[in-house]
């Protein structure tokens, strides 16, 4: 019978997280996949992440009576592997010989992804953040001293933002500026 007057807390605690290289299986031997080999095959280089998960579940009030499960190295999933990072295969070709003999050139610098067997690179892009007063001092032969923008509109949005810029006359006070939408 199930007791309804006890209370029973649940916790999954994760612990230390595991990258594994990825292995093909070639003449009865497995060996770890290098690049070369998935554009080849039009894989993906990719490791495998690992973490180690505590299951614990105890009584309320009885905490010291923990029942405890340990579920180590659970597959979380895969995630491509840059070329030349740490957990590239590749980082520890130092030679010439030994990268072309990967089929790697030896002046590759790597920092790139291979998915589908084709190559990808991450670009970064950069945008000002939205509802966020941002002040700039001009120099001359500017007319103005300062520029103040903002650009409004919801965080999640794509789209159009609405800009408000404040602009201070150069050499003045500060009294007067000017403002324009």
């Amino acid at each position: 019978d199930l007791d309804v007057s006890e209370r029973r807390c649940y916790e999954v605690k994760f612990g230390e997280l595991f990258a594994l290289y990825t292995t093909i299986q070639e003449d009865e031997r497995e060996e770890k996949t290098l690049p070369q080999q998935m554009r080849l095959r039009n894989g993906t280089y990719e490791a495998q992440i690992l973490i180690n998960v505590n299951e614990e579940n105890y009584v309320e009030g009885a905490e010291d009576e923990r029942n405890v499960v340990p579920h180590d190295k659970l597959r979380l999933g895969k995630i491509p592997v840059m070329l030349k990072s740490d957990l590239c295969a590749l980082k520890d070709f130092h030679q010439e010989e030994h990268l072309m003999e990967a089929g790697e050139c030896p002046y590759d610098q790597g920092g790139y992804f291979i998915v589908n067997g084709s190559e990808k690179v991450i670009i970064g892009q950069e945008r000002m953040s939205s509802n966020h007063v941002f002040v700039f001092a001009k120099s001359m032969p500017s007319k103005y001293s300062y520029v103040a923008e903002i650009r409004s509109g919801p965080d999640n949005a794509v789209g159009l933002k609405s800009a408000f810029f404040v602009k201070m006359s150069g050499g003045g006070s500060g009294e007067s500026g000017a403002a324009a939408r």
